[in-house]
């Protein structure tokens, strides 16, 4: 009798699978959602001049130019390198424990603290006096991330103490290369980011493009833990399902247990 019931839920369970997987590209995978884009045709209009440097430097450094481009007729560079960044987009909501992509053309010198950096400042409502922290992405050498200490002084800047690497993306070519790395953004007190950038006029920033990442929803997680019970009862291996290529951790062991 239990024979019988073993095959019968092995037979259930394998035409569920069967049945995903007929949907499961058009009703699991969820594409990136775009949350920002900037391409440098169409003005400033989503950067925040004055710029709010946070050591106290404001200035509009950012400019579009036509000297050069990574696709389409202009991109962004720079008057004057600011310690801490050139120039700032205007704060973009995010959710905490959500992650976060950002992709960019970059061009500039290598190996020199002058070669271009991008990043963003975290802050917990729509105002520069909510900053509490910065997060740097990508730039020509290693660097360290810092946080405010204590409140704003008159001229509007902080005291920053540091965080520790910021373990940042590193340019690895001097000509236009598209560039990416994610970021999740802490749960609890965040709920904006400004990004932010900072170069000379010999560096040059296009197309730049923040999206939120999905999670992998309930039914694909339900769909691998199926295929693995498959296999652990069957004993013939995991079950080809055909998916498209999902980023999902795996975990180290096999999820069946021998005796």
């Amino acid at each position: 009798m239990k024979t019988k019931y073993f095959f019968a839920s092995v037979m259930v369970a394998s035409f569920f699978l069967a049945n995903v997987r007929a949907s499961v590209a058009e009703t699991i995978v969820s594409e990136p959602t775009e949350v920002f884009f900037e391409d440098f045709e169409a003005g400033l209009g989503q950067w925040n001049f004055p710029s709010p440097n946070l050591h106290g430097f404001p200035g509009a450094n950012l400019l579009i130019t036509g000297d050069d481009s990574y696709a389409g007729s202009g991109s962004g560079t720079f008057t004057a390198m600011v310690i801490g960044g050139s120039a700032f987009t205007d704060r973009i909501a995010v959710t905490g424990g959500s992650t976060y992509r950002l992709q960019l053309a970059h061009k500039g010198p290598l190996a020199t603290t002058m070669g271009g950096w991008v990043g963003f400042n975290l802050y917990s409502s729509d105002d520069e006096a909510s900053y509490l922290r910065e997060k740097w992405m990508m730039g020509p050498q290693t660097t360290n991330d810092y946080q405010t200490s204590g409140s704003v002084k008159a001229n509007g800047s902080f005291d920053m103490v540091e965080l520790g690497p910021a373990n940042n993306l590193i340019w690895d070519s001097a000509d236009w290369e598209i560039y990416s790395a994610s970021f999740t953004i802490p749960a609890g007190d965040v709920n904006y980011l400004s990004f932010k950038t900072e170069g000379t006029p010999d560096v040059f920033f296009d197309n730049v493009r923040l999206e939120l990442i999905p999670e992998p929803s309930s039914s694909l997680l339900a769909l691998f833990a199926l295929s693995g019970l498959l296999a652990c009862v069957t004993g013939r291996g995991f079950v080809s399902v055909d998916l498209p290529e999902v980023p999902v951790g795996r975990a180290h062991g096999s999820p069946c247990a021998r005796s």
